[in-house]
């Protein structure tokens, strides 16, 4: 439908019914999002989301028109897809009204007159949400940077020390931990959220009064690059929720469970 190179798209934009979504390149080949909210986004998904782009293919052209006619809804497309490229062009790709059965949409491409349809299916994997775009990580560091792992539980508090490339257990015992220290730095970087907690809770109904746990990564013994309060599990959904900064979050018991918060977890096995 499309052919492109990745390396030459500047911005892209996502228009639908609920939102119109904003993308623009940043240094490195990262992309930050620009409307509706300014965050980082998921490279990933993008990645995915500019693939699908170029393997999506055309099911059928309708007809040749120098006006496009109402009953294909694309005088007033219900979504559109752009990209802008390096060289100052602008492609768009104009998506209007479904047809008879309900399985094709029509659609048109900038500077063609040309409607044709398009699987529903494949429209619907294009427009990822805002949440699917956005970058979900939870906390921002620099893995090789950390030196000190401190886990407080209740009256627990877990000390962990990198000494060359190897992490050992100071407090509350002095134990060689082989791959937790790497494991757990490793689970840190992966961790998102499943969720913003909009308006945040007091800290009394989301359990940050008395945490379940706290963690915090530290660069050189004295700055603190990290940190997440983890609160109350909330059973049915199986998610707990969690600060950093000042922001809650709700992130899925399976993210957290990895992280020991018993002196026998970090036992050798």
């Amino acid at each position: 439908m499309i052919a492109f190179e990745e390396k030459e798209i500047l911005a892209l934009s996502l228009r639908s019914e609920n939102e119109t979504i904003h993308l623009v390149r940043g240094i490195n080949n990262n992309w930050d999002i620009q409307s509706p909210i300014k965050t980082t986004a998921d490279l990933s998904t993008l990645n995915s989301l500019l693939f699908d782009l170029k393997e999506a293919k055309i099911t059928e052209f309708i007809k040749i028109s120098l006006d496009i006619p109402k009953k294909f809804g694309l005088v007033t497309p219900q979504k559109s897809f752009s990209l802008k490229m390096k060289d100052g062009k602008t492609w768009t790709l104009r998506f209007g009204n479904q047809t008879s059965n309900g399985k094709q949409v029509f659609a048109s491409r900038t500077g063609e007159s040309t409607v044709f349809s398009i699987s529903k299916e494949v429209v619907n994997k294009l427009f990822r949400s805002l949440h699917d775009l956005r970058n979900k990580k939870l906390l921002q560091f620099e893995s090789d940077e950390v030196t000190k792992i401190l886990i407080k539980a209740s009256d627990k508090l877990f000390e962990l020390k990198k000494k060359g490339s190897e992490w050992h257990l100071e407090k509350p015992e002095k134990i060689k931990t082989k791959h937790i220290g790497h494991d757990l730095i490793w689970t840190l970087k992966g961790l998102e959220f499943n969720s913003i907690v909009t308006p945040p809770l007091s800290e009394n109904l989301a359990g940050l009064n008395a945490p379940l746990f706290t963690i915090s990564l530290w660069k050189n013994e004295l700055e603190e690059v990290a940190a997440l309060k983890v609160g109350k599990l909330f059973d049915q959904e199986q998610e707990y929720i969690v600060q950093t900064g000042n922001q809650q979050y709700r992130v899925k018991n399976k993210f957290l469970e990895a992280i020991p918060i018993e002196l026998e977890k970090f036992m050798p096995q």
